[in-house]
């Protein structure tokens, strides 16, 4: 196992760690897809597999829809509310934290460190599921991917975030699962970790500064 002084990739306490949410801190892989086919079975589509889904997921609910969809289907609008509204309603039905999440977080938070999380997904149901499982106390900023002009990759949220919360660059980690959030965390100019639990490509993961295989390898926090 790697050390986690150099996984983390700081001498002192960060003064931010920004989350990921989806393939993060939950798997909600399976809940998505039900949603997905609850729209396409709308539209008298076949039903589509978890991996046609998986591949679809980093760039917020209208990227997923529209690739959901056959090509140049002009429904997205539709599809979109009937999606979202189907998620909403089931939001935490088929989805679950990941086996140290709360652990992991609940030590950043315990030592002081700010906590920010940024996703692609709608704000409102990123805040609906933080509080479902209990650890919306732990983060001082929440952006989904409805919150500002920009979303990931490109890094607006991530410094806005920084802002936020008034942290250096040079003391700041992204935790994520796909090249949404290390392309985002690399303009950023902060350091990212790479979750090969998520959703991801390997390719993907190569885009870190370093991997995990499970959170606990985060833990004990090294300062």
């Amino acid at each position: 196992m790697q050390d986690r002084a150099d996984i983390w990739g700081l001498n002192t306490l960060p003064s931010l760690v920004i989350f990921d949410l989806d393939g993060t801190l939950i798997d909600s892989l399976a809940g998505l897809t039900e949603s997905i086919n609850a729209m396409r079975k709308f539209f008298d589509l076949p039903l589509l597999p978890l991996d046609a889904v998986r591949s679809a997921i980093g760039k917020g609910a209208r990227n997923l829809v529209s690739r959901c969809l056959p090509e140049g289907d002009e429904r997205i609008d539709t599809a979109l509310k009937i999606f979202l509204a189907h998620n909403g309603d089931n939001l935490a039905a088929r989805t679950t934290l990941y086996p140290w999440a709360k652990e992991l977080l609940a030590e950043l938070h315990g030592a002081g460190i700010p906590l920010a999380l940024v996703s692609n997904k709608n704000s409102a149901h990123c805040k609906r599921l933080l509080s479902l499982y209990g650890i919306a106390g732990c983060f001082q900023t929440v952006l989904g991917g409805d919150a500002l002009a920009e979303t990931k990759p490109l890094p607006g949220p991530l410094l806005a975030a920084m802002d936020s919360c008034k942290a250096s660059a040079a003391a700041t980690v992204m935790i994520g699962d796909s090249c949404n959030d290390f392309e985002a965390a690399r303009m950023a100019g902060i350091r990212s970790i790479g979750c090969r639990f998520g959703y991801g490509e390997p390719w993907e993961l190569e885009l870190a500064d370093a991997r995990i295989a499970a959170l606990d390898e985060l833990l004990p926090l090294p300062w």
